[in-house]
C-alpha cells in the first residue's frame, strides 16, 4: 500500500465533505434573489411619507414638551402657593407664640413686682417690729436701771444709815 501524503489527507477529510455539504444545499449558497426595482419617484415619495411622519413626531414631542412645561409651571405656582400659606401660618404661629411670651414675661414682671413688694412690706414691719420691741426693751432696761439705781441708792443710805449708827 502506498502512503497517502499530507496534502492528499487535507483534501478528502475537508474538501470532499465541504463539497457534498454545499453540494447538498440547493440554491441556499448558489442563487441570491433580486430585489424588485423601485422607481426615484417611489423612493422620493417613500422619502416624504417619512418626512412627513418626521414632522408629526417632531409637532406631538412639541406638544408633550408644551404640556410638561405648563404642568411644571402649574406645579411651580402650587408649590409657591403651597410655600407662601406655610409661611403666613408659621407667622401666625410665630406672632402667636411672641404675645403669649409676651403675656407671660409681663405676668411674671407683675408677680415678681408684687413679690417684691410684698417683701419689702414685711421687712419694713418687721424692722418697724424690731425698732418697737428694741424701744420696748430700751424703756424696761432704762426702768430696770433706774429700779436698780433706787435700790443701791436705798442701801447706800441704809449703809449709811447703819454706818452712822455704828459710829
Amino acid at each position: 500500500m502506498k502512503r497517502l501524503s499530507c496534502k492528499r489527507c487535507l483534501i478528502l477529510t475537508w474538501v470532499v465533505p465541504l463539497g457534498f455539504l454545499l453540494g447538498g444545499l440547493p440554491g441556499s449558497l448558489h442563487a441570491v434573489e433580486v430585489a424588485p426595482r423601485i422607481s426615484d419617484r417611489e423612493i422620493i415619495e417613500a422619502l416624504g411619507e417619512l418626512r412627513a411622519g418626521q414632522a408629526v413626531l417632531i409637532k406631538r414631542i412639541d406638544g408633550l414638551e408644551q404640556r410638561i412645561n405648563q404642568v411644571e409651571k402649574g406645579l411651580n405656582q402650587r408649590l409657591n402657593q403651597v410655600e407662601g400659606g406655610l409661611n403666613k401660618r408659621i407667622d401666625q404661629v410665630e406672632k402667636g407664640l411672641d404675645q403669649r411670651i409676651n403675656q407671660v414675661e409681663k405676668g411674671l414682671n407683675q408677680r415678681i413686682d408684687q413679690v417684691e413688694k410684698g417683701l419689702n412690706l414685711r421687712i419694713q414691719q418687721l424692722d418697724q417690729r424690731m425698732a418697737d420691741t428694741q424701744k420696748g426693751l430700751n424703756q424696761r432696761i432704762d426702768q430696770v436701771e433706774k429700779g436698780l439705781n433706787l435700790r443701791i441708792q436705798q442701801l447706800d443710805q441704809r449703809m449709811a444709815d447703819i454706818q452712822k449708827g455704828l459710829d
